[in-house]
């Protein structure tokens, strides 16, 4: 029996050092989902732009952010133009590919990348962004440097 609980006490500290050594990488799920949630932000706006532009009946209308143009609940026009971005951004495959490693701090546990982020198989943007582990290894950090149409 104590053998037993020995083997269970080693495994136990085992599996919780391995979690203190975890080194984050650019191209793990949870980076790529966070990298794709800071770019939301400016490809809805890019989208509002685009749709102002594209139909000669707003050109009269303040053009605005996603965000301001959400807020605006009452406005009929602003609707219309949420209701389309969120629409065509919702039809959009998003993907963050194509990652190569900028420059690799272990003892920080940070890595900066390049990537792609896909929006389907004709239009992407190019990305630099760092990713970092807190201290204690339970969060990851996520800062967006660069986004550029291709």
């Amino acid at each position: 029996m104590k053998t037993v609980i020995n083997y269970i006490l080693t495994i136990l500290l085992i599996s919780s050092l391995i979690g203190c050594n975890r080194q984050i990488k650019g191209n793990e799920k949870e980076v790529k989902d966070i990298v794709i949630q800071l770019c939301q932000k400016e490809l809805k706006n890019n989208l509002v732009s685009e749709t102002f532009w594209s139909e000669k009946r707003l050109h009269s209308y303040p053009l605005g952010t996603y965000e301001i143009l959400k807020e605006r609940t009452c406005d009929v026009t602003a609707k219309y133009i949420i209701d389309k971005v969120d629409s065509i951004y919702n039809s959009f495959d998003i993907k963050v590919e194509d990652i190569r490693i900028i420059k690799l701090d272990k003892d920080a546990n940070n890595v900066s990348c390049n990537a792609k982020l896909y929006l389907n198989e004709k239009e992407s943007f190019n990305l630099i962004y760092n990713a970092q582990l807190t201290t204690d290894n339970d969060k990851v950090y996520v800062e967006l440097i660069k986004f550029e149409r291709n």
